[in-house]
């Protein structure tokens, strides 16, 4: 599939949750976007994700929704949910962030998919 077409939740998740990437240069990624509609959703998404050493971080929206992720194989994620067009710092000041365990992947995408 290309990167317009999957799923661009699923395939972060699937990247960031693969023990195979922590240790490996090649599956590192600087800067990549991803787009493309949420599967079960009519939703357009889009994803600017970066991951070293086990560590990430995305942005993006998720039909009207914005969102960040910040993320540790080691210590779990964090997740930002708010509406789109909020800015993150008035964010943060009245919300709380979604925090997931390092190794539930499947906790992490209905955890998300359930605020958007």
């Amino acid at each position: 599939m290309s990167e317009v077409e999957r799923d661009p939740l699923q395939k972060f998740a699937d990247h960031v949750f693969n023990p195979n990437n922590v240790w490996d240069p090649e599956q590192y990624i600087q800067n990549r976007t991803m787009s493309g509609k949420l599967t079960g959703h009519c939703s357009d998404s889009s994803l600017r994700m970066q991951y070293c050493h086990g560590n990430s971080y995305a942005e993006g929206y998720l039909g009207d929704t914005a969102i960040r992720i910040f993320g540790s194989n080691l210590q779990g994620y964090q997740i930002w949910v708010f509406p789109l067009g909020l800015d993150f710092k008035e964010a943060q000041s009245t919300r709380r962030p979604l925090y997931v365990h390092p190794s539930d992947k499947d906790g992490f995408l209905k955890t998300v998919l359930m605020y958007i």
